[in-house]
């Protein structure tokens, strides 16, 4: 037999086989019809066997024989059998008599499906029948009590509504006074630290000389206290902001953002031996201001925890899913390094608010950047993940739409943005 013809006949599930007409011996069967009698051997297996041996016919078996010997052919008739497994099966059966051109016997060609599945729903559903109707009557009565009980949620929901509407209303009003607040204390507060920075320097300037060593360290104590205050004022008031100040959304060339982020940090950039590789990035609905704030933290933290003696390997670049979605689909965002890393436990931690993972002593910065991060993300209906391994490297990548559509605005209704 044609080898593509057999790989055809092997590729269907119906059950396909000749058998002789005088004694029922199988002269040819496909793998679709082992499946259907579940016996543990190859199609070729069958060959030479007679089908009582290979299955148990409980009914109907003579009256194929009878209807072949008559007509000729068999069309949609069904049968029950056991396979020798003692597992029922039902078949739909279609077959037709010819004679062997080699032998000049009479043989029957059959095709098998499986109904079995179809029929023990049938019965399934013929045993739960007479349940049915009382059973029915049984609901529509609960259901009018469900009713009943509906109404009345939708009454105590309509007033829960009415009191989230003034709740949200109230939490409006306190935003915005949260906002002048923030604003004002940060300015009250940065405002004697500049005094102190500029006065430190002023005394350094006028009697460092005069002071003693451990003086002018005091001294040089102070200003760099005065100047992390200032430091983390400003990104508190950064992270505040975050959830009291709704993005604009507009078109933006992530492209674009990264080449003005790279020039701000070029002295960085020069003074560690960084080099910084950008991919072809898209374009997002995005606030731009955020997403500056978002690449400027990441890059910046990837050149900023390199490895001793090894200059900073920096790679941006982006992944699209599903781009053929009406809405565009979704990005990734990916700043990889080849730095000190990280342990995989503490992938989490960092995105948190004054987390630190090293010492403010051998690397500066405020614990914040990272949550900042995560706020500008959620905001735009993204997400920020981490990996990294110890001496290795890390990654950081950014989920986002690449259309914000009724998502962005919801999103924005959020306020947890940084502005």
């Amino acid at each position: 037999m044609d080898s593509l013809y057999r790989r055809l006949l092997d590729f269907t599930r119906d059950g396909v086989y000749r058998y002789t007409f005088e004694d029922g011996v199988v002269l040819f069967a496909n793998q679709g019809l082992v499946d259907i009698l579940d016996l543990d051997c190859r199609a070729e297996a069958l060959v030479g066997r007679p089908l009582t041996e290979l299955l148990v016919y409980t009914e109907k078996e003579g009256t194929v024989r009878e209807s072949l010997a008559k007509t000729g052919e068999i069309h949609g008739f069904e049968y029950h059998f056991k396979t020798r497994k003692g597992e029922d099966r039902w078949v739909l059966h279609d077959s037709f008599v010819t004679l062997d051109p080699a032998s000049g016997e009479r043989v029957v060609e059959a095709i098998v499906k499986d109904i079995t599945a179809r029929k023990l729903a049938e019965q399934e559903l013929e045993k739960h029948g007479s349940l049915l109707a009382a059973e029915v009557a049984e609901r529509t009565g609960e259901l009018v009590e469900a009713g009943k009980s509906l109404r009345q949620e939708i009454e105590h929901r309509k007033r829960a509504g009415q009191r989230l509407e003034a709740a949200l209303g109230m939490l409006a009003k306190s935003n915005r006074e949260l906002q002048q607040f923030a604003y004002v204390a940060s300015h009250d507060l940065q405002e004697p630290l500049r005094k102190i920075v500029a006065f430190g320097e002023r005394l350094r300037r006028k009697a460092g000389r005069g002071l003693s060593e451990d003086a002018r360290e005091d001294l040089e104590r102070m200003q760099d206290a005065a100047r992390r205050m200032q430091a983390l004022i400003s990104d508190l008031l950064l992270y505040s902001r975050v959830t009291t100040r709704g993005p604009e959304f507009a078109s933006v060339d992530m492209n674009e953002v990264v080449r003005v982020v790279l020039s701000d940090l070029e002295p960085r950039i020069e003074e560690t031996g960084a080099r910084v590789e950008v991919g072809r990035l898209p374009v997002l609905d995005a606030d731009e201001v955020r997403m500056r704030e978002l690449m400027q933290n990441l890059i910046s933290n990837a050149v900023k925890f390199h490895r001793d003696s090894v200059a900073p390997v920096v790679r941006v670049r982006s992944e699209a899913s599903d781009p053929e979605a009406e809405d565009g689909g979704r990005c990734t965002l990916f700043v990889e390094d080849n730095g000190i890393g990280f342990e995989e436990g503490q992938a989490e931690q960092m995105f948190g608010v004054f987390q630190r993972l090293h010492g403010r002593g051998v690397y500066e910065g405020t614990g914040i950047g990272l949550a900042i991060c995560r706020r500008i993300a959620e905001s735009h209906g993204g997400t920020i993940r981490a990996a990294g391994r110890p001496g290795e490297g890390a990654t950081f990548a950014v989920e986002l739409p690449v259309s914000q559509g009724g998502d962005g605005e919801e999103a924005a209704g959020t306020g947890l943005v940084r502005g």
